[in-house]
């Protein structure tokens, strides 16, 4: 269903019962993937428990709600998320990541996977954030800038689902998509 969205240099795919791809890259090719654990303490901790519970969640807007809920919590996002979100490092270590090749991460946030490739990061040609939380895309840009990815790296605020969203590469040049909240 989806082959026909993939490169020709992604020959080797394997199906799930989902309908979605496992696709397989050249072991060689994948840059070293480090440990990636932002710090954290306990005062931090109850901060973003504090911006959670006392959240006013509003607005029109799904965007409107997500920015209601975490604005008050974005600096403070991956700390505290770290360790909540198991599957973000298995996510990571199974994705292709070839040589030159193109990485959008939808609903990416903060831009934290990012960090798992560190100063490797520059074995991609291009990588796209995309996430729909205006202050977490603030702290995207504030990752990126802080590393110096500005060449190579792009932060999108807007909705993954669209495909005309502006900034999002032209269909049929993206290598790796990720969408690490559904990582298992």
């Amino acid at each position: 269903m989806y082959e026909q969205y993939l490169l020709p240099k992604f020959k080797d795919t394997k199906p799930k019962k989902d309908n979605s791809l496992v696709i397989m890259a050249e072991k060689d090719e994948k840059p070293e993937i480090v440990e990636f654990a932002p710090p954290s303490t306990f005062g931090n901790d109850i901060r973003v428990l504090n911006a959670m519970f006392r959240a006013r969640i509003s607005g029109n807007s799904q965007q409107d709600r997500l920015e209601s809920f975490y604005q008050n919590q974005a600096e403070l996002y991956d700390s505290y998320r770290y360790r909540m979100l198991h599957g973000r490092t298995p996510m990571i270590q199974a994705m292709p990541a070839p040589r030159g090749s193109v990485w959008v991460d939808l609903g990416g946030g903060t831009g934290s996977n990012l960090e798992y490739f560190g100063a490797n990061l520059n074995h991609f040609s291009k990588c796209v954030v995309v996430d729909l939380c205006p202050s977490l895309v603030e702290e995207a840009k504030k990752r990126v800038q802080k590393n110096g990815w500005e060449d190579f790296v792009d932060v999108v605020l807007g909705d993954a689902t669209d495909l005309n969203l502006p900034g999002l590469p032209a269909p049929g040049t993206v290598d790796v998509v990720t969408f690490p909240m559904r990582s298992p």
